[in-house]
């Protein structure tokens, strides 16, 4: 196979690990309750974890930007409401176009999903530029405990693929 072919199959498949559903307000269930955390006591809770959290404007559905510290590095992560599941996104690299990245990059990328899984690396255009994200979906109802867990395993797997990740914004994606 040649190399061009492997590039384009490693994109496609980057590019079909994305998704999303319907938003809700109140996804997230209140510790040893049946109620269930509304945007304030959502966006109050990860105020604790960074007390510059913000509400992003204007999003929908309801999403908020915060910084999740892990040992000595800071992780930048947005965390967004939807019907019954909530999206952490950490933006990793911004490329000018994503189709002349090396296949032996690419390949990596791929090869990356399965020991961070459910954590996944995401591919947007946005205007002219093509950015990666990693991804974790939690797809079921819970607690502040559990929002607690699945922000350390993100944070644990953005640190573990950068690596990866940190060769996607040099020019030859060698860096």
């Amino acid at each position: 196979m040649a190399a061009s072919d492997i590039r384009n199959l490693a994109l496609a498949l980057v590019l079909a690990f994305g998704g999303t559903s319907a938003f809700a307000q109140d996804a997230v269930p209140v510790p040893g309750t049946k109620q269930v955390l509304t945007q304030d006591q959502m966006f109050a809770y990860l105020k604790g974890l960074d007390p510059n959290a913000k509400r992003l404007p204007d999003s929908n559905p309801p999403a908020f930007a915060f910084t999740f510290r892990r040992s000595e590095v800071a992780i930048p992560m947005t965390a967004s409401l939807y019907e019954s599941n909530i999206w952490l996104n950490c933006e990793v690299a911004v490329v000018e176009d994503a189709e002349k990245l090396p296949a032996d990059l690419l390949l990596k990328i791929l090869r990356a999903h399965t020991p961070i899984g459910p954590t996944f690396f995401r591919l947007d255009r946005v205007g002219n530029k093509d950015i990666f994200r990693l991804s974790h979906r939690i797809d079921r109802p819970l607690g502040a405990d559990r929002l607690a867990a699945a922000i350390q395993e993100m944070s644990g797997d953005v640190a573990t693929t950068a690596p990866i990740w940190s060769k996607l914004a040099s020019k030859d994606g060698k860096k």
